[in-house]
């Protein structure tokens, strides 16, 4: 083809492509319509027109002519030729319309259903000047090409002439075969895109369209368009059907008025299209798998690849249409860059792999070795109220509360956007449903995104409540709202866990009726290797002001912590001396503002200062309205205070360093064969633990006496046991034990306390028996007492109604004495059960029992 002309049609308006119903046109329903395209080239070149056809009834077949035409009444320049290739049909010479020219039908058979519109490409080629006077006259759907009544006609559309000097470019390239780029394939369209919009269009060279030329060159491809950018190509066959391709040159391509730009296209050859991490990802897990997709399947056989580190274990696996490989292999490094190629791989069909839209070889970075990375917990200055946010590690966030209404806008999103750079959030929890813990939630969901936003689960304590601040919440959070249950953990990844701890009133001890909202308060503990922190909203310690005391009976199951959330902002009616002496923390922290509750009260201030609370440090995000901190305890901040915690230590406001204390898995008290209380617990990890020292009460209230101690073991990363003897004979009655590390410095944690209840005739229970168990009906996981006379086997067995052995809890000599276990609702192997009734069944010497449990999830 020559690029002799200088004047090429365009359309004078671009239109986007749309599916067009019969009722988009009234005044031509069941006619054909022009939908969208672009006329491309003068003499020789090519135009693309896109062409909605609606036919008459289900199923039926029709045919589509198109005609460019000219406006010109002079003989010989008002026609132009088309002739059918391949699935194009015919080649019948016929008239259309009333200028009785005669011309070539581009002809495309379809079916489609009644009412809908099929898009079929008339992808067509002209020979004729002069082109000051194209139009495109019609499209004309067929029926009956014998029955003239049954041909409807399209509007007409007007084209106008694009100036190849000043406006149009070239575009000139091959479609080959062959990656070595030597054979080239007639009869395939190429579409060129902008956006969305088809602006040029070709069908290559030697294809038997009957133009008035060849131009002798197979595969040739050549077409115009408006000066721009060309940002994708399209390749389909004659049949209309999408076939994959490579295009030699990076898109996209920028093409000046006047100027020429080269470009070759293979198709069907195989291309990489996907790869997981992406090229330059960061912060990839050293686990995460390679997964490399492709355009289409691969002969696995010749698949190979290359990574630019040592990893080994490496290992493939394909899916069911061969065309994604997933590479697994035996860890990355932490902080690593790697480089991974496919260094082979061919198509069923032996073509070989050519570059894509994909990088290959693609880069990435791993993440950093979480112990280095530190949890972040930022108490948040919203006044008075409440608003908690952790970080972890992982990347995983979890905002527990949210202030009073205009806090959410007003304080928290503006930090997570502009201070932590926070977009989502993975969970949101909330403590009870008061103005000052609710009113900002739905706010701070509706800064992100809505609902979306939250990659997790919206948790709370279930139920509804009577305010403006709940329907708002609960419209905002929809169906990511979820009611959170006693022991259910939110993982937050890199070891981090949030654990309900309370919730509606329960603990794993006991429970209570709930009188006011804030008895139905959830609480989580949050535990990071050794470091605890307990965040509970505003339960209450006593039973008087119209609240519950919670506190009393949730202390026994928690032990120490590092830091305490002070329960309802330093009420009077929170932070009794049991809760304070039991989770003996290093730090508390009270959220608090301007009120007319007079908090934090210096009833609550003092308690948290008393013995044991020698080593308690307070911290306050604002002066309050009510007592103040005794000298040399506290300090009020005046804005966020954050926490951060490592391995080691966890720092509050960047200075204050404080060490995490040994990470203790379990302590349990429990009576000997002889009567006597005996102790025992385990570590997962010390650090400069230099003794431990066991203490006894029968008052947890109370102070507690010295009965003993044991040598602790330094620093190290693995796990040790212990077991301490109460050398006293006691009395009946109820006694609480609790051990103390002391570290090399002198600091002491303390643990515990846990309750043993020793009977009297001989100190130990004098009979058989099997406690119910709690909490029942239950859905994660519950616990039962049970107590036996003598030294012996016994066996704690979990069946279900048909009498069949699910789970065996207890198998082993035990002295005398009382003992619980828990159970978490799973099988012997792991396997969470039904909902349904089981049944315990203990057995010692000659004695058994049942118990009826339900679990439901």
């Amino acid at each position: 083809m020559k690029k002799a002309a200088l004047l090429i049609i365009s359309f004078a308006q671009i239109f986007f492509v749309k599916q067009i119903l019969a009722t988009d046109y009234s005044v031509i329903i069941k006619c054909p319509a022009y939908i969208s395209g672009q006329a491309t080239s003068g003499t020789g070149n090519p135009f693309a027109v896109l062409v909605g056809i609606v036919p008459d009834t289900t199923g039926e077949d029709f045919v589509g002519r198109c005609r460019i035409g000219s406006s010109s009444t002079t003989a010989g320049n008002n026609h132009f030729h088309w002739q059918d290739s391949t699935a194009w049909d015919g080649g019948v010479r016929n008239t259309w319309g009333g200028d009785l020219t005669a011309y070539y039908n581009s002809r495309h058979i379809a079916s489609a259903d009644s009412g809908e519109t099929t898009k079929v490409w008339f992808v067509t080629k002209c020979d004729t000047t002069p082109q000051s006077q194209y139009i495109l006259a019609r499209i004309r759907r067929l029926v009956d090409t014998t029955v003239t009544g049954s041909n409807r006609d399209s509007p007409r559309q007007i084209v106008t002439v694009m100036n190849m000097t000043a406006q149009g470019a070239w575009m000139e390239g091959h479609v080959y075969s062959d990656p070595s780029y030597s054979a080239p394939l007639a009869n395939y369209v190429v579409l060129a895109y902008r956006a969305d919009t088809i602006v040029g269009s070709y069908i290559t060279e030697n294809n038997t369209i009957v133009e008035g030329y060849d131009s002798g060159d197979p595969g040739y491809v050549m077409f115009t368009a408006p000066a721009g950018t060309i940002d994708s190509f399209k390749v389909r066959d004659m049949s209309d059907n999408p076939v994959n391709f490579y295009v030699k040159s990076t898109p996209p391509w920028t093409i000046t008025a006047g100027d020429t730009t080269n470009f070759d296209i293979l198709p069907n050859v195989p291309t990489i299209v996907y790869t997981s991490p992406a090229n330059n990802a960061a912060n990839v897990a050293i686990n995460s798998p390679i997964k490399i997709g492709f355009n289409k399947a691969i002969n696995q056989s010749s698949f190979a690849y290359s990574c630019s580190t040592g990893t080994s274990g490496w290992s493939v696996s394909w899916n069911g249409a061969g065309d994604t490989a997933t590479l697994t292999h035996a860890n990355f490094s932490y902080v690593t860059t790697y480089k991974f190629q496919v260094t082979a791989a061919k198509d069923l069909s032996n073509n070989d792999l050519v570059p894509g839209p994909k990088p290959n070889p693609f880069r990435f970075a791993t993440q950093p070795d979480p112990a280095t990375i530190p949890l972040k917990i930022i108490c948040l200055d919203v006044g008075q109220g409440d608003a908690t946010l952790v970080l972890s590690p992982s990347g995983k966030s979890l905002l527990f509360d949210a202030g009073e209404t205009g806090r959410g806008y007003g304080k928290i999103w503006p930090f997570l956007r502009d201070s932590v750079n926070l977009h989502h959030l993975d969970y949101t929890a909330l403590s009870h449903y008061h103005e000052d813990h609710i009113g900002g939630m739905d706010e701070v969901i509706d800064s992100l995104g809505g609902r979306d936003s939250i990659l997790g689960w919206g948790y709370d304590r279930g139920g509804t409540y009577a305010s403006t601040a709940f329907t708002d919440y609960n419209t905002a959070l929809g169906a990511k709202r979820k009611t959170i249950g006693l022991s259910q953990v939110i993982d937050l990844g890199s070891g981090v866990s949030a654990k309900c701890v309370a919730v509606n009133g329960q603990t794993y001890g006991d429970n209570i009726s709930p009188s006011d909202e804030n008895d139905f308060g959830a609480a989580l503990l949050i535990q990071y290797g050794g470091f605890r922190m307990i965040v509970s909203g505003d339960l209450g310690g006593y039973n008087s002001g119209g609240y519950k005391d919670v506190e009393s009976i949730l202390a026994p199951d928690l032990g120490g912590v590092s830091v305490l959330h002070v329960n309802h902002h330093g009420s009077q009616y929170s932070s009794n001396p049991t809760w304070i002496a039991s989770l003996d923390p290093k730090v508390s922290v009270i959220s608090v503002g301007n009120n007319g509750y007079g908090h934090p009260t210096q009833l609550a201030l003092d308690r948290l200062c008393s013995d044991p609370g020698a080593n308690n440090y307070i911290y306050q995000t604002e002066l309050g309205s009510g007592g103040t901190i005794p000298p040399g305890r506290g300090e009020v901040v005046g804005s966020n205070i954050w926490i951060e915690v490592t391995a080691d230590t966890f720092t509050v406001n960047s200075s204050d360093k404080y060490p995490n204390p040994v990470q203790l898995s379990f302590l349990t008290a429990s009576a000997d064969a002889q009567g006597r209380a005996e102790i025992k617990w385990r570590t997962e990890s010390e650090k400069d633990c230099d003794r431990w020292e066991v203490e006894r009460t029968e008052d947890p209230s109370a102070s507690y006496v010295r009965i003993g101690e044991t040598a602790g073991n330094g620093t190290t990363n693995q796990p040790s046991e212990y077991i301490f003897t109460d050398p006293h004979q006691l009395p009946a009655g109820d006694y609480y034990y609790r051990i103390a590390q002391y570290d090399f410095s002198g600091t002491i944690t303390y643990y515990g306390p846990v309750k043993l209840p020793l009977d009297g005739g001989g100190l130990l229970p004098a009979e058989f028996k099997l406690g119910s168990n709690y909490p029942n009906p239950f859905s994660r996981d519950t616990k039962i007492n049970y107590q036996i006379p003598g030294a012996g086997r016994v066996s704690l067995a979990v069946y279900n109604v048909a009498g069949q052995l699910v789970r065996t809890l207890v198998n082993e000599n035990r002295g005398r004495g009382k003992y619980q276990a828990a159970w978490d609702g799973k099988d012997g192997t792991g396997k969470a059960l039904p909902n349904g009734v089981y049944m315990f069944r203990l057995s010692a010497g000659n004695a058994s029992g049942l118990r009826k449990v339900m679990l439901i999830r």
